[in-house]
Order: structure tokens, then C-alpha cells, then sequence
């Protein structure tokens, strides 16, 4: 058979409806099927699965695949390693090779790992010994829906149970203890894992690499038992190298275009039963630069939702390097009223959950600024000296003075402490720590925006800018793309945020009634929406057009411009060196370039 023979051939025996299922809720609609795309982010559907002609299509993002094309785009794998999953679906032999590398063949193990599996589930499922387990895992919240989704079981109390199911199904025992499962003791074989509740860990294809198990019995607690035993590392597992629930989360982060990392199976579980399910987590060691790549392998983005405890911000600082060595998009989350997120999820309920990570994604920069400032009396010398110079630090490494300007402005209310101390303390500490390459020290100076000290044509086009955006999501694009956010103070820096950072992220029309209820946690930005919008309807009437939104992008930067050039005038005037007073001359040009254009 021709090669391209065997595609088509692959093609044709392809359930198309059937295998869109695997990854898509769909619904009948006619002769075809729709549903949300996978593809892109969405609310109503435009995704069709077109059974006849062996075809998916969107109208949103105008993708058109048939089942190869579609494996291929949603698990992320070459067309041939696609073409191969589709022939094994469909009972057909061909003659492809895989792209992957070709390592010794791992189907005896994954056959001993899905027989253990099965025998976990029913022992948790149908059993009068599962009845503790199952209830324990109820009031975590777990129904017979999650279990089943997660693949959730239960390790016999006897301790050569697995053993005996695998050696009457003729599995060998050095393929059970390769497999991880069995050990061996004195010529004696044992189960690795008794008396735990049992987590499956797979791989992006499905595959169980190796388990989780989570004690659950009280007396087995006060015992001091290690709460989670993972699974070796052996022939099919590595630490290192895998990623809690990648395997279900692919398709929702081709879909959402980011990773949720949590920081245990509890949390991965409270995260998608509140809708994400783009939610993982390592395996009970650091972030590994391995694991970073996965991530990056499916989604830009990555969200990282730890534990909001002091081991939890360390291991937060600690990824945030590795994932942006990677160069991933990075977000974070710093929980408030619960420890993790499956603490979260019991105390105040999923849908709580939801609109907890809806509305608090977060820079690496704010973090840090927390992290800086967490369990921290800031008016104890001891304290704030060290607050001080983790925040100093990221500034440093920030090379920003508007976001220097910004977060010691915050840190100087929070303290109670002089701005002008602060500038003078930073600058000191950027001149000992900055090299010649990195930007010269930049004296920030009190905040310029005020009710007295307002410049009133620049504060109305900041007025209309937020009157565009909240018109159309189109206009609040373009805005986003031209505006030098600089020039904001820090309220509407901190209100743009939220509107386009996060209000616009999971809606396309703008809904005040939606955005002040996502916003009513701050009143400070409450009051300033709602001032600005009684400005906008009494005294700023003029109609809205392309021109006069040009004019006030101009004027915005235009100001900001200004602003800086006057900051590097004054610079100009202080005793600085001549490497420094270079680069203010250079950056002083380009200003002055912008401004005649």
C-alpha cells in the first residue's frame, strides 16, 4: 500500500465523532456535531465535527483538520506518531515508524501498572474494606464522577496482594519489581504500596508511569507515616521528567493556552473540579528544568498556584527563574484564607475557588512584593530591613523606574517610612550591586498624580481611554498595544489590570454591573471607576472616534515622555559618573526624537 494510501486508509477507518469525544463535549446539530473548540478560548460554540467528511472545522479560529491532523494539533505530536495513535484506535496494522526515539519496548509494564490500576479502583469502588477510604475521599469532596475521572483506587492492607494478582495473570516478578510495584525482601516479594489511597501518574499519552499513594487513617497519621509515597524512579518513571494530570490537562491548555501548577494531586483535583482543567503538579521534589520544558511544550503561560505557606512562597521563588528560562509567560496566585487550594475548595466551595483564581493572577513582581513582606511586622527594624532588601533586590534586577517608583512608594505608606529614605537607601544599593551594563540608578520621586497637581488634559484622555475600552474589547486591544502604562498612576495602572488583565481575559463585552462585582474586594479602585465614569457621562460628552482615540494615546505618552525627560534633567544636574551621565544623554535623545515625531 502507497504511503500516503495508508493515511487515507487511516483516515477513512477513523470515528471522527468518536475520537473528537476523547477531548471535546460535543452535541448534535443537525448532520454534524458542535462544541467549544479546543483550539482557542470561547463561550459559544463554533467548533464542528462533520462525521461524513471526516472533518473538525472552527469559525473562530478557522482551523480545519481531519482526525490525524486534529491528534496531532491537540496531544502536540508529529503527523506520523498521530497517524499512529488513529491506527491503533482503529484496529489497523501499518507500516509507520514513530518520530520518537525508539526505546525497548514498555507494553509489559504498562499492562502490569493498568491491571494494578483497575484492581486499586475496584477495591476503593466495590469493597467493604474501600468503605473508610471512600468516605474520607467524600469529604474531601471527592463524588464516584472525580474518582473515576482521576483514576482514583485504594492499595490493599494485605501486603503481597498486587503481587499475587500479577503473578496468577503470569506477570514475572522482576517485571513487577522493575515496574515499581512489587519489591523483593530476603527472596520474599511484597506490595510497594498497602493501606494508600492510590493517585495514577501518566504520561501526556496516557500511559501510568507510577502512583501516588496518600495515607488517609488517623492511627496511620499519629504514626508519623510519610503522608505521600511516590512511586521509585525505574524504567518507566521518572521524577523528574513527569507531571501530575498532564494527560488531561493538554487538551484544556491548548484551549486556555496556559498550565495551572499546583503543588500536590488534592489541589490538581480542586482546581479542575472549579473548572481548570489545564491543572498539574510535580511530583513531590522542586520544579525540574525538564518539567518546565513540558509545560512549555503546551501552553505559553504558566500560572503557579503553591501553597500559601513560607515553603510554598520558597518553592514559588525558586520556579519562577526556572520557568522563565524557558520563557514562559508566568503568573501567580497567592491564596488568602486557606493554605492550598484543596483547603480552599472544602472551606468555601469550588465555585469560591473559581472566582478566587478568576480575579487574583498576578506579576512575578507582586509576589515577590508579597513574599517580601509575608509573616513581616514592618514596623520591627529587624523585619523591615529584610523586606527591604528582598524588595531592593527585584527591583534592582526589575531595571524599572516606574516600577522602582511604584512598589517603594507602597512599601514607604506600609512602613511608615519616609520615600525620600527609601530612594536614597536604593539608590545606594543599586550602585553597589548594578553593573555598568545594566541601567543607571534613577531617583524616584513622590507621586505626581494628585487632586491638586493634576495636568487636566492628560487626566481627561486617561478618563476616555478607559471609556474606549470599556466600549469595545477591540478598542481596549489597541490601547493596550500603544499605551505607555508609564505615564498611569498607580491607581489606573492597578484598574487597567483589572480590566484588561483580568476582566477581559474571560469576557469580550464589557458588563459594569460584572466588572465592579470583580473588582468590589478594593475599594480604592471601586471609587475610582466610578468617579472616573461620572466625569466620562456629565462633562466628557464628545462622541468617540478613531482620531480622538489616537490623540489621547498621544497625549497619555506624550506626557509620560515629558515626565521623564524632566526625571533625567534633574538627574543631569546631581553628581553622577560619566558612564551614567552617557547613557542619560543617550536616553534623553531618543525622548526628545519621540516627542518631535
Amino acid at each position: 500500500m502507497a504511503y500516503d494510501e495508508t493515511f487515507q486508509e487511516i483516515v477513512d477507518k477513523t470515528d471522527m465523532v468518536e475520537l473528537v469525544s476523547e477531548f471535546v463535549t460535543l452535541e448534535k446539530a443537525g448532520a454534524n456535531y458542535r462544541g467549544l473548540c479546543p483550539f482557542h478560548h470561547e463561550n459559544t460554540p463554533s467548533f464542528y465535527v462533520s462525521p461524513e467528511k471526516k472533518l473538525a472545522t472552527c469559525f473562530g479560529c478557522h482551523k480545519t483538520l481531519d482526525p490525524i491532523g486534529f491528534v496531532s494539533e491537540i496531544k502536540k505530536i508529529s503527523f506520523k506518531d498521530a497517524a499512529l495513535y488513529c491506527a491503533e484506535r482503529a484496529g489497523l496494522k501499518v507500516n509507520i515508524k514513530s518520530s520518537k526515539p525508539q526505546g525497548p519496548d514498555l507494553s509489559k509494564y504498562y499492562q502490569i501498572m493498568d491491571m494494578a490500576q483497575e484492581f486499586y479502583q475496584k477495591n476503593l469502588l466495590e469493597t467493604k474494606g474501600g468503605l473508610e477510604a471512600l468516605e474520607y475521599l467524600n469529604k474531601r469532596g471527592l463524588d464516584k464522577d472525580t474518582i473515576e475521572q482521576f483514576g482514583i483506587g485504594l492499595s490493599p492492607d494485605k501486603l503481597d496482594t498486587i503481587y499475587q494478582m500479577l503473578k496468577s495473570a503470569n506477570h514475572l516478578e522482576l517485571d513487577m519489581v522493575e515496574a515499581g510495584l512489587v519489591k523483593s525482601n530476603d527472596g520474599r516479594y511484597h506490595d510497594l504500596f498497602t493501606k494508600r489511597i492510590m493517585f495514577p501518574i501518566k504520561d501526556a499519552d496516557g500511559h501510568i508511569l507510577g502512583y501516588s499513594g496518600r495515607i488517609y487513617r488517623k492511627k496511620d497519621i499519629d504514626e508519623g507515616q510519610p503522608k505521600y509515597v511516590n512511586s521509585n524512579d525505574n524504567i518507566l518513571f521518572k521524577k523528574r521528567l513527569n507531571l501530575y494530570n498532564i494527560n488531561n490537562a493538554i487538551p484544556y491548555a491548548n484551549k486556555m493556552h496556559r498550565i495551572i501548577l499546583c503543588e500536590g494531586q488534592m489541589d490538581v483535583i480542586a482546581v479542575t473540579r472549579a473548572g481548570y482543567g489545564e491543572a498539574v503538579c510535580s511530583l513531590g521534589t522542586s520544579l525540574t528544568k525538564e518539567q518546565a520544558q513540558l509545560i512549555k511544550k503546551y501552553a505559553p503561560q504558566v500560572v503557579l498556584m503553591y501553597d500559601n505557606d513560607k515553603a510554598g512562597i520558597i518553592a514559588s521563588l525558586s520556579a519562577i527563574p526556572l520557568l522563565k528560562a524557558e520563557g514562559l509567560d508566568i503568573k501567580l496566585i497567592h491564596l488568602e484564607g486557606a493554605k492550598d487550594s484543596d483547603e480552599f475548595a472544602l472551606k468555601y466551595g469550588v465555585d469560591k475557588l473559581k472566582s478566587f483564581i478568576d480575579t487574583h493572577m498576578i506579576t512575578d513582581l507582586e509576589f515577590r512584593y508579597i513574599a517580601a513582606t509575608y509573616n513581616r511586622d514592618m514596623l520591627n527594624e529587624q523585619d523591615f530591613e529584610a523586606a527591604k532588601m528582598d524588595i531592593f533586590k527585584f527591583l534592582n534586577d526589575a531595571h524599572s523606574a516606574t516600577i522602582t517608583e511604584r512598589y517603594l512608594t507602597r512599601l514607604s505608606e506600609l512602613s511608615n517610612t519616609s520615600l525620600n529614605a527609601l530612594v536614597s537607601d536604593f539608590n545606594n544599593y543599586s550602585r553597589r550591586n548594578q553593573t555598568r551594563a545594566a541601567l543607571s540608578p534613577v531617583k524616584v520621586v513622590s507621586p505626581r498624580y494628585t487632586n491638586e497637581h493634576v495636568d487636566s488634559k492628560y487626566i481627561i484622555c486617561i478618563r476616555r481611554l478607559f471609556g474606549y475600552a470599556t466600549l469595545d474589547k477591540a478598542y481596549a486591544d489597541t490601547i493596550n498595544m500603544n499605551i505607555n502604562f508609564g505615564a498611569f498612576d498607580q491607581n489606573h495602572f492597578d484598574l487597567w489590570a483589572e480590566l484588561y488583565g483580568g476582566y477581559y481575559q474571560y469576557a469580550s463585552k464589557f458588563d459594569a454591573d460584572k466588572f465592579l462585582t470583580m473588582i468590589s474586594r478594593d475599594k480604592r479602585l471601586t471609587d475610582l471607576f466610578i468617579e472616573d465614569n461620572k466625569y466620562l457621562s456629565k462633562d466628557y460628552v464628545n462622541a468617540y472616534n478613531e482620531q480622538d482615540l489616537e490623540n489621547c494615546i498621544r497625549t497619555v505618552n506624550e506626557y509620560a515622555l515629558k515626565q521623564r525627560q524632566n526625571e533625567i534633567m534633574r538627574l543631569m544636574k546631581t553628581d553622577i559618573d560619566d558612564d551614567t551621565k552617557l547613557a542619560l544623554v543617550t536616553e534623553l535623545a531618543e525622548i526628545l526624537k519621540k516627542l518631535k515625531k
